[in-house]
């Protein structure tokens, strides 16, 4: 078992969260403290079952934190793309791309992560 921050997922899921933390320091006042501070919570949340999962030994366990995991970042997708939504517009279409590659790679790399876990068993 390797130490979490470690591993690739973590370190892409520290990079969202880094940017979210500086890209919601510009939004508009009305949504910086409901929007951006969702996902940045959501950001975390997914930073928090990472670990979590890493540091599991109980498949049970370690599969409940999983489905955290995987709804977190859902819910991580969900708020970029309404913060991008033409309507609310608090992020250009330059960062949400990045975010867009962020959150690609990240999901990506639980999904293979999941895999290999659920191969073991």
């Amino acid at each position: 078992m390797a130490i979490a921050s470690e591993l690739n997922v973590y370190r892409d899921t520290y990079r969202l969260t880094q940017f979210l933390l500086v890209i919601t320091k510009q939004f508009d006042k009305m949504y910086k403290y409901t929007l951006g501070q969702r996902m940045i919570d959501s950001a975390l949340g997914c930073l928090k079952y990472i670990q979590l999962v890493n540091v599991s030994t109980d498949t049970q366990t370690r599969s409940e934190y999983f489905d955290l995991l995987l709804a977190e970042f859902e819910n991580v997708k969900v708020l970029i793309r309404l913060s991008a939504d033409p309507q609310i517009k608090c992020m250009s279409e330059k960062k949400l791309s990045y975010a867009i590659d962020l959150l690609s790679n990240i999901g990506k790399q639980i999904t293979a992560w999941r895999k290999s876990q659920r191969a073991r068993v």
